[in-house]
């Protein structure tokens, strides 16, 4: 998240949005193509490790049979990448899977092979998780995360009235610093402006959606937009749910 974004697309959206000009446009003859993979995690899956994670969805794409392209050296790995972690118990739709594919026949994948990829993949997934989109562009491309949405269902009306007291006050602001710690260093803090990170909120009966934005130095974590609306996790009822991500493509 912290790469920056240099030479990359200016649109930013969906992801079909931001692949499509990639997808359509003449490449040079390459081996390398990109599968770009959304997926909705839920249920016990949304309580894998950002780790845990990349190791399940490594085996699944390994079952699935995909062309898969490795890095060189004595402990090969496949090159893939999950461009916007989330946090552990989070149920997300949307989320993207980069992977880099060998190409076998020279040509790019047409829309029935990409449908076969599709469901051989969906069939490897763990309970909780499913493949929303697949996309294969040739070439190389990245995908950088720009917003996202968090939403919250809250317990009671009190939790609400809580939120809706302080929403005023923190979307007047210019700046809105906290201490921000470092869970390796509990010892340690740092100032961090999340004002930036907050493009507005919406709150409606026992729920309240905060739509975020990504920026080059990262984004706001849950417990910030929690506790900057006088919220803790004990005023939720249920998982929090991200969705309605935006990317830009280089």
């Amino acid at each position: 998240m912290k790469e920056r974004l240099s030479g990359a697309s200016g649109q930013t959206g969906t992801v079909e949005a931001v692949i499509r000009p990639h997808a359509t446009t003449p490449q040079p003859e390459s081996e390398l193509l990109t599968l770009v993979v959304e997926l909705d995690i839920r249920g016990p899956a949304r309580f894998l490790s950002h780790a845990d994670l990349q190791r399940a969805l490594k085996r699944c794409c390994v079952r699935a049979q995909l062309n898969l392209r490795y890095s060189q050296g004595f402990n090969p790995r496949p090159k893939m990448s999950i461009p916007l972690p989330k946090p552990v118990g989070m149920a997300s739709l949307g989320d993207v899977l980069c992977v880099r594919l060998q190409q076998q026949s020279g040509e790019v994948p047409d829309s029935r092979a990409q449908a076969q990829m599709l469901q051989a993949l969906d069939a490897q997934l763990p309970s909780g998780m499913t493949v929303r989109t697949l996309h294969v562009i040739p070439g190389k491309i990245t995908l950088y995360p720009r917003a996202f949405a968090c939403t919250f269902s809250l317990k009671t009306s009190a939790a609400q009235h809580r939120a809706e007291a302080k929403m005023p006050d923190l979307m007047t602001r210019d700046r809105f610093v906290i201490e921000r710690l470092n869970p390796k260093k509990p010892h340690k803090t740092k100032q961090i402006d999340i004002r930036p990170f907050i493009s507005s909120i919406d709150i409606a009966p026992r729920k309240l959606c905060m739509n975020c934005l990504v920026h080059d130095t990262g984004t706001i974590r849950v417990e910030e937009m929690l506790s900057s609306l006088g919220l803790d996790r004990a005023d939720l009822d249920g998982p929090v749910q991200r969705d309605h991500l935006a990317w830009q493509a280089h």
